[in-house]
């Protein structure tokens, strides 16, 4: 009677591991869809770049002041781009429009003197070559060219 017991027993565990019910090495069970009917994966949508906020699209630039230069110096954007300069010098900065660029129809706003790890943001909604320089420092200059 036991050895028939135990027979049976192996049996049983043999058809569960063969049906796809019980996984080897642990204790969870595995759920199997009937043939034919497999669940399809339904994919988390991520925010498309046109609704997700600005400061996280992944193609908003950032320029980053360091070693009194602003680095990249030169960057182009569509308009409707959102730049952000940050300040990595221990040195305070302000941007200021370029004075010698004349193109008064081309300025942005002074930003505040920014201390080290400070920001500031500026969005491009006018095509053109804007450039900027430094207030505190005028020998570092920079260019955001804006294109339709």
């Amino acid at each position: 009677m036991n050895r028939l017991l135990m027979l049976l027993t192996g049996s049983v565990a043999l058809l569960l591991v063969g049906a796809g019910c019980v996984s080897a090495g642990t204790n969870k069970t595995t759920e199997r869809q009937p043939q034919g009917q497999q669940q399809a994966a339904t994919p988390t949508p991520a925010p498309s770049p046109a609704t997700a906020p600005a400061d996280q699209r992944p193609d908003v630039p950032t320029i980053f002041i360091q070693n009194f230069a602003f680095d990249p110096p030169n960057v182009t954007v569509p308009v409707g781009m959102t730049i952000t300069w940050t300040n990595k010098d221990s040195a305070p900065h302000q941007l200021t429009t370029d004075p010698a660029s004349g193109a008064a129809d081309l300025s942005m706003p002074d930003s505040d003197k920014m201390s080290q790890g400070q920001s500031f943001k500026y969005t491009f909604n006018k095509p053109g070559v804007w450039k900027y320089i430094c207030a505190v420092h005028p020998y570092m200059s920079g260019s955001v060219t804006v294109t339709p």
